[in-house]
């Protein structure tokens, strides 16, 4: 019984300590996680991102930090001149990870499956 008791503790701490978990996201797919809602578009040559706080938490503003990473290696994306999508210029060939922060470091991240 303790060790039930024991490990019930432990994973309740581990997964708060890990943040939220990645949510999947496919191409032209509207996702809503805990804290942002995502949209990714492929195109030939870039790939837009168009993010908004999720209307879960309520929130309406962008993050402070989007990052892509592909193959192992961060890319720190920008707002495109409209304002309106986050661009990786480039195509995606392979499973990435997007990351999003807030402001008071809360972060969430989305996995982008590639068919």
């Amino acid at each position: 019984m303790k060790l039930f008791i024991f490990t019930v503790i432990f994973s309740v701490f581990s997964s708060a300590e890990m943040g939220l978990p990645p949510v999947d996201l496919r191409a032209g797919q509207f996702v809503e996680g805990n804290l942002f809602s995502v949209k990714y578009v492929p195109g030939d040559k870039a790939v837009s991102f168009f993010i908004v706080g999720s209307k879960k938490a309520g929130l309406k503003f962008a993050p402070k930090q989007t990052v892509l990473e592909v193959n192992g290696k961060s890319y720190s994306l920008k707002q495109d001149s409209s304002g309106k999508a986050y661009v990786y210029s480039s195509s995606l060939e392979s499973e990435a990870v997007l990351k999003l922060e807030k402001e008071d470091g809360n972060t969430e991240e989305f996995r982008l499956k590639i068919p």
